[in-house]
């Protein structure tokens, strides 16, 4: 299994990752006190685009655009997080 760092980037003094492997994208990121957040979403390739990369026609089964989808959604769904927790402590 490959894994893919996408995006790697600070919010609110929190450091995210953003990686894909398989036909899922995950955020993590770690709190002040060292306890680590994560979750993650199934994003399937089309059917004929992942079709194609099994034949080695194309080199990876997702779209560009398919892609930033995939890491638009876990990155907004890690500063949500972030965000609930950050108000939690205030």
């Amino acid at each position: 299994m490959k894994m893919e760092v996408l995006r790697v980037m600070s919010y609110r003094k929190h450091l995210i990752h953003i990686m894909h492997f398989n036909n899922v994208f995950q955020y993590l990121f770690s709190d002040k006190d060292g306890k680590i957040y994560q979750d993650h979403i199934f994003f399937p390739a089309s059917f004929w685009n992942f079709i194609k990369y099994k034949l080695n026609l194309r080199a990876s089964p997702y779209t560009v655009k398919e892609k930033e989808a995939g890491e638009d959604i876990v990155l907004n769904g890690a500063i949500v997080s972030i965000d609930a927790l950050e108000d939690k402590k205030e």
